[in-house]
């Protein structure tokens, strides 16, 4: 169940989310000690559960409710009610069964367009970061310095 949970932890980019977030890296390279180096004391198995616990409720509930309460960035906004999930249960009931992708695909939004998202964001991605992105604009530079207004030519 390590293995699996630093995997889908790892996988966070696929549903938007940042791996890094959940300490994916660190998580994946503790599990592979524990199994490939000596037997971890109590202590530092407790540690290493604790810590996978706490990563994968958090990716969870970030997968059900997001990272960002949109009422911080659109006013009076209200959000469609959904049905509770908790992260603590969700994670519990995945335990008990074979895989835990079933508490990734129950936690995922219940939002008809979210798979439609999901292939637009891995679109987008794979993009890249093209340098004409990262070079600055001299228009900008000399629009800021020479505002439009109506009338007047753009700079050139």
């Amino acid at each position: 169940m390590a293995h699996q949970a630093v995997n889908i932890l790892a996988g966070a980019a696929t549903e938007g989310l940042q791996p890094e977030d959940y300490h994916a890296a660190a998580l994946a390279q503790a599990v592979a000690d524990a199994a490939h180096g000596p037997a971890l004391d109590a202590d530092a198995a407790l540690r290493l559960e604790d810590a996978l616990t706490t990563s994968v409720q958090r990716y969870l509930g970030d997968l059900r409710s997001g990272r960002i309460d949109p009422r911080q960035i659109h006013q009076n906004y209200t959000a469609p009610a959904l049905p509770h999930t908790d992260a603590a249960t969700a994670l519990q009931n995945a335990l008990a069964a074979p895989s835990l992708a079933e508490a990734v695909r129950a936690a995922a939004p219940p939002v008809p367009l979210y798979a439609s998202l999901r292939s637009e964001l891995a679109r987008y991605r794979a993009l890249g970061n093209p340098a004409a992105w990262e070079t600055p604009c001299h228009h900008c530079r000399a629009a800021s310095s020479n505002p439009a207004r109506p009338g007047r030519a753009w700079p050139s």
